[in-house]
């Protein structure tokens, strides 16, 4: 064994330079496509003004005011129902997990997302080489329970040549919509309407 290892000591390196280089390229691959899109540090940091949107509670005389972006950081998924909408619930926090995204009433499971516990209920459907996804995230804070719905229309990346479709999928592996869907939520303001 040896000996046939002296004779062939240059297939054995091309061999071992080979294994090396394909282990550098899998991890570089790795990296990228697990690399996360950021999210601005602060809502005014993407629209550069706060712009707030306002639900009203009349009966209960509770409103909320929330700042959001103007559109979503990413290019191959797209908001549509946007920007969410607000709503108080009228009950305290409870979260029933079930079902599956592509059934009528969607999946409902409950996620901590920056130490926070949200319900969070997603339905999708399919449309010509897209899939639109409607999105409930209930939370509570300071002793308020709330929900935002809006909806997304995320392209099917194999609709496009290899380039482009390796940066759709790399897009969509990296977009981390719960971080953004909480940083909307920190910037929830409950007021009291005395009329």
């Amino acid at each position: 064994m040896i000996e046939f290892l002296k004779r062939h000591l240059w297939v054995v390196m091309l061999i071992i330079i080979a294994l090396i280089a394909l282990f550098i390229y899998v991890r570089r691959e790795m990296k990228e496509t697990t690399e996360l899109i950021e999210i601005p540090a602060s809502l005014e940091d993407t629209i550069g003004t706060s712009t707030d949107e306002m639900s009203k509670d009349e009966e209960a005389g509770k409103a909320a005011r929330f700042k959001y972006p103007e559109e979503l950081p990413t290019t191959y998924i797209t908001a549509v129902d946007w920007p969410p909408d607000i709503f108080l619930a009228e009950e305290g926090y409870s979260c029933s997990e079930a079902g599956e995204v592509i059934e009528r009433t969607g999946r409902t499971e409950e996620r901590t997302i920056n130490g926070l516990q949200y319900c969070v209920t997603e339905i999708e459907e399919g449309a010509a080489g897209s899939v639109y996804t409607q999105y409930v995230y209930m939370t509570e804070r300071e002793g308020e329970v709330f929900v935002l719905t809006f909806s997304t229309r995320r392209v099917e990346c194999g609709n496009y040549d290899e380039a482009e479709k390796t940066v759709c999928e790399r897009e969509r592996a990296g977009f981390d919509l719960d971080a953004l869907v909480d940083q909307m939520a920190e910037t929830v303001v409950f007021e009291t309407n005395d009329q």
